[in-house]
C-alpha cells in the first residue's frame, strides 16, 4: 500500500508499505512486514507523466498544424479531414474500441490526406475534370501518405 506522510518540516513525502498479519490459533499476534519511503520515486514517475502528457499534446498539435497546412494546400475540400476524423471517432467509439485506439483514430483521420502535398497546386485547386494521368497523380495520394506515416513510429 502506498500513502502520504506529511513531516515535521510540512513535506509531503510518500512511503510504501508491505506486509502481513501473523494469525496464531485464529487469533492476530503480529504484523510482519516493511515500510519503504519512496518520494523520489514518486516524483520520477510524477515527472514521467507530465512528459507524456506534453508529448502527446505537442503530438496533436503538430498533426492539427498538418490539417491546416492540407485545408490552406487545397481549399476545396477545406474540413473534410475534421469530419472524417469525426466520424471515423464516432464509428469508433460505437464499436467500444479501447481510448488509446480512438486516439489513434482521431490523429490518423486528421492528416488522412497528407499524401496530397504530393499532388500538384495546379491539379489539385483546378476546376472540372482530370485527364487520365491527372487522375492517377491524385489517386497516388493515399499510397504516398501511407508511405510517410508509416514512418512515424508515434502514430
Amino acid at each position: 500500500m502506498e500513502f502520504r506522510i506529511i513531516d515535521s518540516s510540512g513535506r509531503i513525502r510518500w512511503a510504501y508499505e508491505q506486509g502481513r498479519g501473523v494469525n496464531k490459533m485464529g487469533h492476530a499476534v503480529c504484523l510482519d512486514g516493511a515500510i519503504f519511503e519512496i518520494s523520489e520515486k514518486r516524483k520520477t514517475e510524477e515527472a514521467l507523466t507530465r512528459s507524456r502528457e506534453e508529448l502527446h499534446d505537442n503530438l496533436l498539435q503538430t498533426i492539427q498544424a498538418l490539417g491546416a497546412l492540407l485545408d490552406k494546400r487545397d481549399p476545396n475540400t477545406t474540413g473534410h479531414q475534421r469530419r472524417v476524423m469525426e466520424l471515423a471517432v464516432a464509428i469508433g467509439k460505437e464499436l467500444d474500441v479501447d481510448a488509446d485506439t480512438i486516439e489513434g483514430i482521431r490523429m490518423g483521420g486528421s492528416i488522412h490526406d497528407i499524401g496530397k502535398i504530393y499532388i500538384p497546386a495546379e491539379i489539385l485547386n483546378r476546376l472540372g475534370r482530370l485527364n487520365e494521368d491527372e487522375l492517377e497523380i491524385v489517386q497516388s495520394h493515399s499510397d504516398v501518405g501511407y508511405e510517410v506515416i508509416s514512418k512515424v513510429n508515434l502514430l
